[in-house]
């Protein structure tokens, strides 16, 4: 696997801004596809000369890398990749108000970008209500709830739900697409509140 480590918070500030998550969502999902600083403006709905000072900030720091460049109608055109399969953090050489800006940003977008995509197959979906049927079959549409666990339940539980699904998430004839949208928040620290 090929990671790059962000060891400084100028290096986290610069990854991890909000509008450069999108940036690199697009890298990512284009897995290996070198692309223009127009190609992800196309993409993105947004003008390209905001998108090629971000592209710009992202390879100042080494995240994105220049392809190749070609010459089209007498535009050089700059093409650009993301060579790593992960980005992390050296968490403990980054300061802890830096690093959880740079998680609260990507979870949001995280979020956002699952959020966006659910909704999006909303309408080719076959509606599904929650109702208790005589057969007693149970289906479910949407739910919204709390659970009250600690830190390492919440962890196993986490596990234990993508092990569940993980035998269903490949396509089979015969078998009807379902599209799960999960996400959940720490909503308060039972250990901070006891000292």
């Amino acid at each position: 696997m090929n990671r790059k480590v962000l060891h400084t918070d100028k290096e986290v500030r610069i990854a991890f801004d909000p509008y450069r998550i999108k940036i690199l969502r697009l890298f990512i999902l284009h897995k290996g596809e070198a692309m223009t600083a127009k190609q992800v403006a196309d993409h993105l709905g947004e003008p390209p000369s905001k998108i090629n000072y971000h592209i710009k900030k992202l390879e100042s720091i080494d995240i994105l890398q220049l392809d190749h460049t070609e010459n089209i109608n007498g535009i050089l055109a700059k093409y650009y990749v993301l060579p790593y399969d992960t980005v992390a953090m050296k968490s403990e050489e980054i300061s802890p108000l830096i690093r959880k800006q740079a998680l609260q940003s990507i979870q949001e977008s995280n979020f956002q970008i699952c959020l966006k995509r659910f909704l999006n197959e909303i309408p080719q979906a076959k509606i599904v209500c929650q109702q208790q049927t005589d057969d007693n079959d149970f289906y479910f549409g949407t739910e919204y709830f709390s659970i009250f666990i600690n830190d390492d339940q919440f962890n196993d539980l986490a596990r234990k739900v993508v092990d569940v699904l993980r035998p269903y998430m490949e396509s089979k004839d015969n078998l009807n697409e379902y599209k799960v949208f999960m996400s959940s928040l720490k909503i308060s620290d039972s250990s901070k509140q006891e000292k």
